[in-house]
Parts: structure tokens; C-alpha cells; sequence
């Protein structure tokens, strides 16, 4: 086979890579030539450093079609061999294949089922196959051609061909270079090719993009969350401030009605309760000592401070109708205190609370202790019911509800007196406060429940009631 019927052959496979190897074939060609040293098999080895096409007149160039390759695909390789030589020579053989990572495909002189270690091993690849050409004339030049798969990748490396022939004297062999190759994995193909280029040059003004981009989200959202929190407060200040227009308001005009009644009328009932309360303790305490002469003092005197804080409230009741606290859970349970206190009161026999009732609208709202006594020793019906109503508080002082309705009007007298001097806080620099125990917990809780005359009031709005008044 000469050089033009071998690409006469790859023409007309219509492969670009065949075009390539015939014309990279032609400019070997042209070059100047490696002439291969002939020696024997056995008696004349090759000098250490002669060249590696240096017989005699026997020239041998070799060609890949590519010089990088994807792992998995195929390339092609051309030899050109001509014989300058003034005889002919046999039996020109492919020999050997030094190759790393390939294996031969396929062969353009013989069939490929004929090699032997095609498979991607280190080293030289035998070849089975027969000659190239039994014969080959002075002066003749033939192209073979062959196909590699790449098996595995790896960095550059040579591809090595290994020729031998005879003159019919000596055998002579050779060795030519197809090329450097370079087996790529996907990864390397995709680094070496346009696309990775174009990525690896658009990647950094994309990605800036990006973040300017991210950062104008980022620096709107920021701007609008500020905005936003900025409209918030501004609203909280406009509410705080008509908030406190109202209180300011509310202040105005509610502070002398606070001051008023806590004058007119809860001051002087809770000096009624108070005392009231004493005489009470001192009364226990004089029981507790046998004491018959302080005990009935103390008596007469809790008579006349209980009747004198009656009156004061029927007094509140008809004038102003009820409380009018700060609080609207503090007004519930001092009247729920009170009921209680009333429910428990002279409560037998049925008629003593009748008495009790006429006995209030005897007394003055001003009356001193002096002159009540002195009408209640002299004679007539307004004395006469006095007494009767003293003898039934006597009987009612060992009743069992005594202690009961002693314990809701104590908290009574103490929720008052809170409540009335609330208002007073930021006079006197401090706020007002109260000490409740255990058991005043209890009576105001229980005091809270529902009863005959009102609904009960809400746990969650009594405990409350109790934290910010002990708290303070």
C-alpha cells in the first residue's frame, strides 16, 4: 500500500481526523528524514545514543490525530514508511506499541480480534498481527493507519512505535514517535475547553453582579425595616403622647374629685374602720385577760365606731353612689369586703339588723364618742333603741362569725386606705403600697367569688390587683 491509496482510504471513510493524518503524513514527508540503524536479532544491537530512525535508508515518521483526548473516545494514528534503500526489504512488522492508558482499536492491515494485551496496562503492546507489507520495493512509500481508544486519563506522554524488517541478511528494527498525548477525564475536558474559558471569565462579574445585586435587596430591605421601625415609634410617640394628654386630662379634671372624696368621705370612714378595729383588738385582748371592766369599755366604744362608720357610708351611698378609685378591681373588692362584712354582721336574730338600720340614722356623721355615750345612758326611744342595738353587738361578739367578718373588714379598711392615697404618689415622691398576709390573700379571693348581690370577679384581674399592690 503506497501513501496515496492509503489516504485515498481515509478520504473516503470521510473523517476530518483521517484528512488531518494524511496531510500531518505529507509534511513528515518533506521533512527531513530519521534514517533507522539496521542491526541483527542477535549479534549487532544498537549503539547507546544513536538515533531512533537511523537504518539505512528505511524512513519512518508516525503521526496522532489529536494531541488531547477525552477518556472514552478514540484517535487516530498514521505511519509513513519508504524504502530509500537500493534493495527491497520483508517482512516490515509492527512490533511493539509503547503506550499509557490506550489500547489499539483497530489496525488498517489487520484485523483486530488478532492482537494480544489490548487492554490500558503500563508498558509495550504486543502485536500479533502479520507484516505491514511482506515486500517493500526501493523507492516504494506506504501509509498504514490504526485507531487507539483512550482508556484512562493521564498528563502528557509520548506514544512510541516499534518497526522491524529484514533485507533478507539482517533484521533490522526501529523506533519512531507517534506524538505526544494528553488523556482527559470529563472534568480536564471541561478546564481546557471555550466554555470553561467563558465561565471562569464571566464567573467573578457575575458574581459580583450578584452581590451588588443581593446587596441592593439587602440594603433596600434594611432601608424599609428602618423606615418602618421609624413609623412604628413615631406612632408609639403620637399614642404615648395622647396618652398621656389623656391622663393629663383625665388627671385634671379627675384629681380635685379624687382629692374630694377622699376628704369628704373616705378619710372619715376609714378613721371610723380604723378605730373600729382597735376597740376590737383591745375588747380580744382584755377577754383574753379576764378583764371585765376593759373589755366592756372596748365594747361600747367598737359599738360607737362601728354605728359612726355605717353612717359615713350610708352618707357615701346617698351622695356619690359607690367608690371611685383608680382601679376598677380595687372598687370591687372594697365592696365586696363590706358586703361581706354586712352579710356576716348582727346577723342574728333577724330583727337586730332592723335595729342596727334605725340605729345608724340616730348618730351624727360628726358625732363625738362623749356625747353619743351620754345619750345612750339617758331615756326616751332613740336611748332605748341604742341600748337594744349595744346588747345585740354584745351577743354578736361571740358569735362564730364574729372572726369572719372581723377579717373582711380589716382587708376592707386596708384596700381603702391604698386606694385613697394612690392618687397622692407622685406628691409625696413614693409609691403607696400595702402589706397583705396570707389570710388577707385568702378574704379578698374569697371576697372575689360570686355572691348573692354580685358576679364574681375574674381570678386573673384579683391577682393582678394583689402583685401591683403588694409590689408597690
Amino acid at each position: 500500500m503506497n501513501l496515496g491509496s492509503g489516504c485515498f482510504l481515509l478520504l473516503r471513510s470521510r473523517r476530518v481526523s483521517g484528512l488531518l493524518i494524511c496531510l500531518a503524513a505529507l509534511i513528515l514527508l518533506l521533512t527531513t528524514p530519521i534514517i533507522a540503524q539496521t542491526r541483527s536479532d542477535s549479534t549487532r544491537p544498537t549503539k547507546p545514543g544513536a538515533p531512533e530512525n537511523s537504518g539505512q535508508g528505511i524512513e519512518i515518521n508516525g503521526a496522532l490525530s489529536e494531541s488531547t483526548v477525552p477518556k472514552g473516545q478514540e484517535i487516530e494514528f498514521l505511519l509513513s514508511i519508504s524504502n530509500h534503500s537500493p534493495k527491497p526489504v520483508f517482512s516490515l512488522q509492527l512490533e511493539q506499541l509503547f503506550k499509557e492508558g490506550l489500547t489499539v482499536a483497530a489496525t488498517s492491515w489487520c484485523d483486530v480480534t488478532k492482537l494480544s494485551n489490548a487492554d490500558n496496562s503500563p508498558g509495550p503492546q504486543a502485536l500479533a498481527c502479520g507484516p505491514i507489507v511482506p515486500r517493500l520495493e526501493p523507492g516504494q512509500s506506504i501509509l498504514v493507519s490504526g485507531r487507539l481508544s483512550a482508556r484512562a486519563e493521564h498528563q502528557k506522554e509520548r506514544v512510541i512505535a516499534s518497526l522491524t524488517w529484514d533485507d533478507g541478511h539482517t533484521t533490522s528494527h526501529s523506533f519512531t514517535p507517534l506524538g505526544e498525548l494528553v488523556i482527559q477525564s470529563g472534568w480536564d475536558q471541561w478546564r481546557s475547553s471555550a466554555g470553561y474559558d467563558l465561565v471562569k471569565d464571566l464567573t467573578l462579574p457575575v458574581v459580583l453582579l450578584v452581590l451588588a445585586t443581593a446587596l441592593g435587596f439587602y440594603d433596600k430591605h434594611r432601608e424599609n425595616v428602618r423606615h418602618r421601625k421609624q413609623e412604628e415609634l413615631e406612632e408609639r410617640r403620637k399614642q404615648d403622647a395622647e396618652l398621656r394628654a389623656q391622663t393629663a386630662q383625665t388627671w385634671t379634671s379627675m384629681l380635685p374629685e379624687s382629692h374630694k372624696l377622699a376628704t369628704t368621705y373616705y378619710m372619715p370612714i376609714d378613721a371610723a374602720a380604723s378605730s373600729a378595729l382597735d376597740e376590737l383588738v383591745n375588747r380580744d385582748e382584755a377577754l383574753r385577760a379576764h378583764d371585765q371592766p376593759r373589755q366592756s369599755v372596748a365594747e361600747d366604744r367598737a359599738f360607737y365606731y362601728l354605728l359612726l362608720m355605717s353612717r359615713r357610708l350610708r352618707a357615701l351611698a346617698d351622695k356619690k353612689g359607690g367608690w371611685y378609685f383608680k382601679n376598677r378591681t380595687g372598687e370591687q373588692l372594697v365592696a365586696r369586703c363590706l358586703e361581706s362584712f354586712r352579710v356576716l354582721f348582727l346577723n342574728n336574730p333577724p330583727e337586730a339588723q332592723l335595729k342596727w338600720s334605725l340605729a345608724v340614722g340616730l348618730i351624727g356623721i360628726t358625732e363625738k364618742l362623749g356625747p353619743f355615750q351620754v345619750r345612750v345612758e339617758g331615756a326616751g326611744p332613740e336611748a332605748q333603741t341604742l341600748q337594744e342595738v349595744r346588747d345585740y353587738l354584745r351577743v354578736w361578739f361571740f358569735s362564730s362569725k364574729y372572726s369572719l367578718a372581723t377579717l373582711n373588714l380589716r382587708a376592707m379598711r386596708i384596700l381603702l386606705s391604698f386606694e385613697m392615697n394612690r392618687p397622692y404618689q407622685y406628691w409625696y415622691d413614693r409609691p403607696e403600697g400595702v402589706e397583705l398576709d396570707d389570710e388577707m390573700k385568702a378574704t379578698l379571693r374569697t371576697a372575689a367569688q360570686k355572691s348573692a348581690s354580685y358576679p364574681a370577679i375574674p381570678n386573673d384581674a384579683v391577682e393582678e390587683y394583689i402583685r401591683e399592690a403588694t409590689s408597690s
